[in-house]
C-alpha cells in the first residue's frame, strides 16, 4: 500500500511543470525524511528534489553541471576547490554540491547534515590556514550510498571508462551510465541520477533511477 501510494505521488508530482515542482520542494524534503516511509520511497522523493535543484541549476549555468568541476572556471573561487589529479571518486555528485551551496540554489528545508556523506573520505584543497578541514561531501540515499550523477556530455566517456564510486563500507564500485531497451543512452539530452539501491552496487535490477516510476 504505502509503496503504491509512493508511485502514485511521484507520478503526480512529474505531472507538473518545474515551477510547481520546486514549490514543493519543502514537502519533498520533508517525505525523504519521514520515518514511516520505505527506503525506497524516501531516496525517491531525494532524487526529484537533486533533480529539480539541477535544472534549476542549469539555467544559471546555461547548461547541466559538468562531471568535474573543471569546465567552469566562474566556480575556481573560494567557496570552491580544483580537485587535486588523485581524488577521482565520486565525481558528478560532488560537483554538483560544491555547486549548489555557492549559488545558494538548495531551498533552506532541503538538507540536513543526515544527508550528506563523504564514502572517499576526501576535502576542499583550499582550507584557509588554521582552518577546519572541510569535507568534499556527496548526497546519499538511504542506505548510506552517494547517488551517482552524470551529465549527457559524458556518457560516452564514463560508459567508457567508468568513474569510481565508493559505497559506505568503503568498496570502490564502477558507475556507467544506463541505456534503454532500445540501445541508446536514457536522458540523452540532460542528465542521469541514480541511486544503487539496497544491493550497493550500481547498474544492477534495485537501481533507483531519478527517470522512471
Amino acid at each position: 500500500m504505502q509503496d503504491g501510494m509512493g508511485r502514485r505521488a511521484l507520478s503526480f508530482l512529474a505531472a507538473w511543470s518545474l515551477p510547481i515542482i520546486l514549490g514543493l520542494l519543502p514537502l519533498s524534503g520533508l517525505l525523504s525524511r519521514e520515518s514511516g516511509l520505505s527506503s525506497e520511497f524516501k531516496t525517491k522523493m531525494r532524487l526529484l528534489l537533486v533533480s529539480a535543484e539541477t535544472l534549476l541549476l542549469k539555467g544559471k549555468l546555461e547548461s547541466y553541471p559538468p562531471l568535474w568541476l573543471d569546465p567552469i572556471p566562474l566556480w575556481r573561487s573560494a567557496s570552491t576547490s580544483d580537485r587535486p589529479a588523485h581524488a577521482k571518486m565520486n565525481a558528478g555528485i560532488e560537483t554538483l554540491v560544491e555547486l549548489l551551496h555557492p549559488m545558494n540554489i538548495a531551498h533552506p528545508m532541503s538538507w540536513i547534515d543526515d544527508e550528506f556523506c563523504n564514502t572517499d573520505d576526501d576535502y576542499l584543497t583550499n582550507t584557509p590556514e588554521g582552518g577546519e578541514r572541510k569535507g568534499r561531501r556527496e548526497i546519499r540515499d538511504e542506505w548510506g550510498n552517494p547517488l551517482v550523477y552524470i551529465p549527457a556530455s559524458a556518457y560516452r566517456r564514463v560508459e567508457r571508462d567508468p568513474e569510481t564510486y565508493v559505497t559506505a563500507d568503503g568498496t570502490h564500485v564502477s558507475v556507467r551510465p544506463w541505456r534503454g531497451e532500445d540501445g541508446a543512452f536514457e536522458q540523452p539530452d540532460s542528465f542521469q541520477l541514480f541511486s544503487m539501491g539496497p544491493d550497493d552496487q550500481p547498474n544492477t535490477d534495485d537501481d533507483i533511477l531519478c527517470w522512471r516510476d
